[in-house]
């Protein structure tokens, strides 16, 4: 992503004359790894927001490259111990679940799924899934099967099953 270094080239070629300031908020490291050929240490400056209490306290965090996304995760702006949680892993394992399933239809999608390379690869990408979701209730010490056990029973009283009388001809 380089939105804003995209942007600024923009404005100096339409206007070489102007001088531009960009204020941005982000949560993204991708930004700010974008921003870090055109940051200019004596004019520009990173801001962190933090609230304490019911009060917004705004912190100059020193600017130093990171390199990537991945270095701003692990920066101190983000803080992160690692680049990737646990909930992120399990969205990106079952995006690469559902990437064998994008451009087909249900017939299509169940002739694949029998399919021996992709059977494979399915049952590869649902255990890495499955190891995710499992870790991350052993981290926040939840009981799986009660978990389950507890939203069917919710499912089956929001979505009732409708006793189904037989079609009959006219």
């Amino acid at each position: 992503m380089v939105l804003l270094p995209a942007l600024l080239r923009v404005v100096a070629l339409l206007s070489p004359d102007i001088e531009v300031q960009v204020i941005a908020a982000t949560h993204s490291p991708m930004v700010l790894a974008s921003v870090e050929t055109v940051f200019d240490e004596n004019l520009d400056c990173l801001l962190t927001f933090d609230l304490e209490g019911d009060q917004v306290v705004v912190r100059e965090v020193p600017w130093a490259k990171q390199g990537d996304a991945v270095g701003w995760l692990v920066s101190e702006a983000f803080g992160l111990e690692q680049a990737r949680s646990k909930e992120a892993e399990i969205a990106i394992e079952a995006a690469e679940l559902m990437e064998v399933f994008q451009w087909v239809d249900n017939a299509e999608a169940t002739a694949l799924a029998q399919a021996s390379p992709h059977r494979d690869r399915m049952a590869d990408e649902l255990a890495d899934v499955l190891i995710y979701c499992l870790t991350l209730a052993n981290a926040l010490e939840l009981d799986v099967s009660t978990s389950i056990t507890r939203k069917m029973d919710a499912n089956g009283r929001k979505y009732p099953v409708e006793p189904v009388s037989p079609i009959t001809e006219r």
